[in-house]
């Protein structure tokens, strides 16, 4: 789809066959149909689902809402990249095993794109929405060669998911298989 915004820059974005993952941060009805659990706390929730090109991500604090996340991507040799979700989006590559936000670039996303918590002034103060859910699309070959790994940590309240894990560590990161996740419907 090209979509031209108000005449001054041209936006092209690749719609995956069969994708109905709306990246907004709001579980609209039937969205995250069938999506597998990798994990599950009172504090964190952490769906997926994935196509042959791309992960979806659900996020989110059951019973509550989120104001940003950071998701460490890498596979069982090593951390690749964190990416960053706020009023912002950031990918801080891992390459050199940096750790927060070193080396982050902010708003240079490279085959990813995710929900942000959005942002607006009224009466002299900055206001955010408070959105129930995080989305996240990652291009599977992010996350490398090896069998793919993944750290979620919830922001405000932290929480983190596997509650252990070391960032710099991939480890100790959750461990999944994309031919155990089921395709968006």
């Amino acid at each position: 789809m090209i979509a031209r915004l108000a005449g001054l820059a041209m936006l092209s974005v690749a719609t995956p066959a069969g994708a109905e993952i709306l990246l907004n941060g709001y579980d609209h009805p039937g969205e995250w149909t069938g999506a597998k659990l990798l994990h599950d706390t009172p504090a964190l929730r952490v769906e997926a689902l994935a196509d042959r090109d791309w992960l979806y991500l659900q996020i989110a604090r059951p019973g509550g809402t989120v104001s940003g996340a950071d998701v460490y991507i890498g596979d069982a040799t090593r951390p690749r990249a964190m990416l960053h979700l706020s009023s912002a989006l950031a990918e801080a590559a891992r390459e050199r095993g940096q750790t927060g936000y070193d080396y982050g670039v902010w708003g240079a996303n490279r085959d990813w794109a995710a929900s942000v918590v959005s942002s607006w002034q009224a009466d002299g103060r900055t206001r955010f929405t408070r959105p129930e859910i995080h989305e996240f699309q990652i291009a599977r070959a992010k996350f490398g060669d090896a069998a793919p790994r993944l750290m979620v940590v919830l922001k405000r309240s932290e929480a983190r998911a596997p509650a252990t894990a070391d960032p710099a560590d991939s480890a100790t990161w959750l461990a999944f298989a994309f031919a155990d996740i089921p395709a968006p419907r």
